[in-house]
């Protein structure tokens, strides 16, 4: 990694912990502030790592999720941290959305629980839905603390999130972009 990409990662960490201590400002006066257009623009920096062809240099950390707009019926991408486990056969994918219900890629999906989830250069087809056992939640969180360190404390609010697990399955009917 040269040393511009090292400034770029060092940058675009700052302008994160500047959003989250806004946000945590703004939620102690019972409000989150939505973040600008500019730093959405810069948390989809993962998107372009994938359309790149680069996306198993992210993949053990980030996926694309591709959900239809609920609305709009169009695909709608976000990236997401991730836990994988196999289950009785079958793998399964566990996200939490740390906005909590007012997540879009969340309304999206409790809308039409047809997913497409990427990981590295693997596509699969999923049913995504949302687990409210909070004895299985906290034994995840934990599971991203041992993955993500420190920074899963920052971005995950125990109190605020909404795990969302994913059945994989080999077939796929939404194409990626």
């Amino acid at each position: 990694m040269g040393l511009a990409a090292s400034s770029d990662i060092y940058h675009n960490g700052a302008l994160a912990c500047q959003e989250l201590f806004a946000n945590a400002i703004a939620m102690s006066y019972g409000r989150e502030r939505r973040p600008s257009w500019l730093r959405r623009q810069l948390a989809k920096w993962p998107l372009l790592v994938y359309k790149l062809g680069l996306g198993p240099l992210i993949a053990s950390k980030i996926l694309i999720l591709t959900t239809r707009g609920r609305e709009t019926g169009k695909p709608r991408k976000a990236t997401l941290w991730y836990v994988k486990e196999h289950i009785s056969g079958v793998d399964v994918v566990y996200c939490f959305s740390r906005r909590g219900a007012s997540s879009q890629w969340l309304k999206n999906l409790l809308a039409r629980s047809e997913a497409l989830l990427r990981i590295g250069q693997g596509i699969w087809q999923a049913q995504g839905q949302v687990m409210a056992d909070p004895v299985e939640q906290r034994r995840l969180l934990e599971n991203f603390q041992e993955k993500y360190g420190r920074l899963t404390g920052l971005l995950l609010q125990e109190e605020r999130v909404t795990l969302v697990t994913f059945r994989l399955s080999d077939t796929k009917d939404m194409e990626p972009e």
